[in-house]
């Protein structure tokens, strides 16, 4: 098989006449192929697209390769034409991606020489030499190096001229004022005497948030309602506070949760205890029926009289887990668990 790479005229067929018939076989289409890549590769065929050229040599390859005489000799020409065609390819990608075309190198000019101390001699009379007339040369390629593009020097920004700040115009002293002479602390007046409430003659206010039971000399707080609601155990623990100065105390320290006797005179419009019987728990009036004592109480001057029990300090005999309480509505007495929460009304006794 012979390959003429200048012919420019050649077709797609790159196979000998000798090579007529053989068997369909894999190796010889993909060597020829990689023949006929190499002629593209070269601009051997312009005539025909690339793909086309393929086609024809592979319709071509697969008519005349039909003997098994050849099958040897054609494996042996695959295989060569296989490496010729390899040969080619990597030739053909170095010419045309790898090796890239150098300049030409321009051929040095003669430049004259200057003598430093000529002489009339040689200027007058110089002696002629012959020298080679030079070769025409295309121009040289001159590489010229770019000019470097200055820099725009910035022009300096003005300072801005403070405008001058004017001072303010001092202000005369405003003329000091004699200091006002101190007055004599006014005589402290002596604590209001104790009037009777109108109305009244059994509850006096004594002026301190505090009133006065005549009949019995119990002195009892104005505020019926300190604390709210509280249980038997935590009502000792606010009367012992009070003493203690921790609360509003009004300036005693002999604070006590009444007894049940103190708390019964207290709601008996006569003060007294006529009708107490603490050895039974049912309920009973301490007015031997029912009267409405938080209106009663109010009118004689205490304040925030709750229509509810109040408790005594005094326990129920027959179980101590109870204790008496009076009922500030209609003036019952009563024993309940301590465990309940009723109101507070604390009471000293008088001078």
């Amino acid at each position: 098989m012979v390959i003429i790479v200048s012919d420019h005229t050649r077709t797609c067929n790159v196979v000998n006449e000798e090579v007529k018939i053989a068997q369909d076989n894999k190796l010889y289409i993909i060597g020829f192929w990689l023949i006929d890549l190499v002629r593209n590769n070269f601009n051997i065929n312009k005539n025909i697209p690339w793909h086309k050229g393929i086609e024809s040599v592979v319709k071509q390859v697969k008519k005349k390769l039909r003997s098994k005489l050849l099958r040897d000799y054609l494996q042996y020409i695959g295989v060569v034409s296989a490496f010729v065609a390899l040969c080619g390819l990597f030739i053909a990608i170095y010419v045309n991606f790898v090796r890239e075309p150098k300049p030409p190198i321009p051929s040095p000019t003669p430049t004259p020489t200057q003598n430093q101390s000529p002489t009339p001699s040689l200027i007058t009379s110089p002696t002629p030499t012959t020298s080679p007339s030079p070769l025409p040369t295309s121009e040289p390629i001159s590489i010229s190096t770019p000019k470097p593009i200055p820099k725009p020097i910035p022009k300096p920004i003005p300072k801005p001229i403070p405008k001058p700040i004017p001072k303010p115009t001092p202000t005369p002293s405003p003329t000091p004022t004699p200091s006002p002479t101190p007055t004599p602390s006014p005589t402290p007046t002596p604590s209001p005497t104790p009037t009777p409430i109108p109305k009244s003659t059994r509850f006096v206010d004594n002026g301190n948030q505090t009133i006065t039971d005549t009949p019995t000399g119990l002195v009892w707080t104005k505020d019926a309602n300190l604390t709210g609601y509280k249980t038997w155990q935590e009502a000792l623990d606010y009367v012992a506070s009070m003493n203690k100065g921790t609360v509003e105390n009004f300036g005693y320290t002999d604070w006590r949760l009444p007894t049940i006797q103190e708390l019964y005179r207290l709601c008996r419009k006569d003060g007294s205890t006529v009708g107490l019987y603490t050895h039974s728990g049912d309920l009973a009036y301490c007015n031997g029926k029912e009267v409405v004592l938080a209106s009663f109480l109010t009118v004689a001057g205490f304040t925030n009289v709750q229509s509810n029990f109040y408790w005594s300090s005094t326990s129920y005999a027959s179980n101590k887990s109870y204790a008496w309480v009076v009922g500030m509505r209609y003036g019952s007495v009563y024993s309940n668990d301590k465990s309940l929460s009723y109101y507070v009304w604390p009471v000293r006794s008088g001078h």
